[in-house]
């Protein structure tokens, strides 16, 4: 696989006043290939603005621990997993579905 992905995951964390905050927080790094699940682009409306996303495969190895509300960050992008297949012990690898908005890196 050619690239290299940063995994991050939404953990909540006290904010010592009884309140609690989500934030990705890395927990590993994976080999990877990213590539488009379609030519074609669109835009939603979010917070009253037009924000891009585009659809894309991820394939990692077989094993690699991923949930559906990660965010793999390859090459200054960021993708947020929006479906992991469920696995059979023959695989080699799990290709995963995942959005990317506005091209921008979430943190």
């Amino acid at each position: 696989m050619s690239s290299t992905g940063i995994i991050r995951r939404a953990t909540d964390t006290s904010d010592g006043t009884g309140s609690y905050y989500s934030a990705l927080l890395p927990v590993g790094t994976v080999s990877c290939d990213v590539w488009p699940a379609s030519p074609k682009f669109g835009e939603r409306i979010a917070g009253d603005q037009n924000t891009s996303i585009g659809d894309w495969y991820i394939t990692v190895p077989y094993g690699t621990s991923l949930l559906a509300s990660d965010v793999i960050e390859v090459d200054n992008k960021s993708y947020e997993i929006t479906f992991v297949p469920n696995g059979s012990s023959w695989q080699t690898a799990i290709r995963v579905e995942a959005n990317s908005y506005n091209e921008e890196k979430r943190t």
